[in-house]
């Protein structure tokens, strides 16, 4: 008589829709309340359009961090790659310059200056980069 023992389930595009839906109506409640402008400040400071300046303590690890890997690039391979390396290439943007207001700090054309971990390449415009001069022993960029 109830040789069929199956259960009703709802399919799973029903699931994955009301999912989707969720989702869009959480980013609209977002976007109405206010949300947007910190969304909009995450995805500008991802793609480097931040007007806000990047945290100094983190950009000191960061460079600390890379100096490591550096040292150990040159010790594994030709030393003239550590020039490509993240420590003598990644710059930060920062807010090192009095008054510290969270801005940017900029040049004199209002560019923001690009704060490298080591000493600054000649290749790069000395009136937009400047240099953490986080110290890396053996490590000549």
């Amino acid at each position: 008589m109830f040789n069929n023992k199956r259960g009703q389930g709802m399919p799973m595009n029903t699931v994955i829709i009301g999912i989707l839906v969720l989702i869009v109506l959480i980013v609209i409640i977002a976007f109405f309340t206010g949300g947007a402008g910190t969304v909009i400040d995450k995805v500008k400071s991802i793609f480097g359009m931040a007007t806000k300046a990047q945290d100094y303590t983190m950009a000191v690890k960061s460079c600390e961090e890379y100096c490591t890997q550096a040292k150990d690039l040159q010790a594994s391979t030709n030393p003239n790659t550590v020039v490509g390396s993240a420590y003598c290439t990644s710059w930060f943007k920062l807010d090192v310059i009095v008054p510290k207001d969270g801005n940017l700090d900029k040049d004199q054309k209002g560019e923001p200056i690009h704060y490298y971990c080591g000493s600054v390449h000649s290749l790069q415009d000395s009136a937009t980069t400047s240099t953490l001069n986080i110290p890396c022993a053996g490590v000549v960029c």
